[in-house]
């Protein structure tokens, strides 16, 4: 329980840390999005709501690949270079093993990830766009990237849902959306604390976003 707990907190943090980041990241082939490698722009949703039943679909399936497509394409370098994070530093010794392979098989100039945490803290955010785009410069299929790493992130956490949840108190403030996800509580167990989610509207369409 408390490892599940750190672990929270610690994407919490971690989305913060990558709120810095925005790069150009890749698409992917499932309903609602163009077939390809990982270059094409995604189709989005016509609303918040409807993207955030999409990811919660995907989440609850473990459909990583429908999941990749829930998030603007602007931003899913930093989706990706959150989900190494969090994978190798909650991740046991032997999946962090496995996490840097497949990492480096798609392409990834790896790097020990709580050195390069450490260089952005220090040096801000210029640092952390430097390291991002020279890390993932040199993968072809960002997609395929993010479907064989975040198993390992989910693992790590214990199986904690992002989205397993109802979406409440949803404000839309232009292009940009903000809400919270609120889950049921169970008998016998403490109410989970609910957890924020946000929204951006890229080219008329809707996705989420990672900061």
């Amino acid at each position: 329980m408390i490892r599940t707990r750190s672990a929270a907190l610690f994407l919490c943090a971690l989305i913060l840390f990558g709120a810095a980041c925005r790069k150009q990241g890749g698409s992917s082939s499932v309903p609602g999005s163009s077939k390809d490698s990982g270059t094409t722009t995604t189709l989005g949703a016509a609303t918040p709501e409807e993207m955030f039943a999409r990811a919660s679909a995907a989440e609850k399936n473990q459909d990583w690949s429908a999941l990749f497509d829930c998030y603007a394409p602007e931003e899913r370098d930093q989706l990706i270079f959150g989900a190494i994070f969090g994978a190798f530093l909650f991740a046991k010794e032997e999946e962090q093993k496995q996490l840097e392979q497949a990492a480096k098989q798609h392409g990834v100039a790896w790097k020990d990830p709580k050195e390069v945490m450490k260089q952005g803290m220090e040096k801000g955010k210029e640092k952390v766009d430097a390291l991002m785009e020279e890390m993932l410069r040199d993968v072809k299929d960002k997609r395929a990237l993010f479907v064989a790493i975040f198993p390992v992130l989910v693992k790590a956490v214990e199986g904690r849902r992002q989205f397993d949840g109802e979406l409440s108190d949803l404000k839309i403030e232009g292009d940009k959306a903000e809400g919270k996800v609120t889950t049921k509580q169970e008998e016998g167990k403490r109410p989970r604390p609910f957890s924020p989610v946000k929204f951006a509207k890229h080219d008329g369409s809707w996705y989420l976003t990672p900061s």
